[in-house]
């Protein structure tokens, strides 16, 4: 994954995802400023960030609501990842405490 992830995201390629970037920028803007009070700026937040990054790593430019289907399975998916990420004694090192003095590569 490393390798593939650094051939499409380094930094001499970077600027070919600014005009999606502003694109879903001034979207977020606009949505914030006129749709506020229907989902709050966590949802607005999270549909924008979905929508980057499905650009980035799918190409697919029409995620324009929050219901959309690509949008609720990444927010699951992140959702998932992070309680997962953070659930007590979810980490090995809880479960092995010799993990710990190994050194982080």
């Amino acid at each position: 994954m490393r390798r593939a992830s650094h051939r499409t995201l380094r930094p001499e390629i970077a600027h070919l995802f600014q005009p999606g970037q502003y694109r879903e920028a001034l979207i977020l803007s606009i949505r914030m400023l006129t749709e506020s009070t229907k989902l709050g700026w966590h949802g607005h937040i999270q549909r924008a960030v979905a929508a980057s990054t499905i650009k980035l790593v799918y190409g697919k430019t029409a995620v324009d609501s929050e219901t959309d289907k690509d949008v609720k399975t990444l927010n699951k998916y992140v959702e998932r990842l992070t309680r997962s990420a953070t659930a007590p004694s979810t980490q090995l090192v809880n479960h092995f405490p010799w993990l710990d003095y190994f050194p982080a590569w």
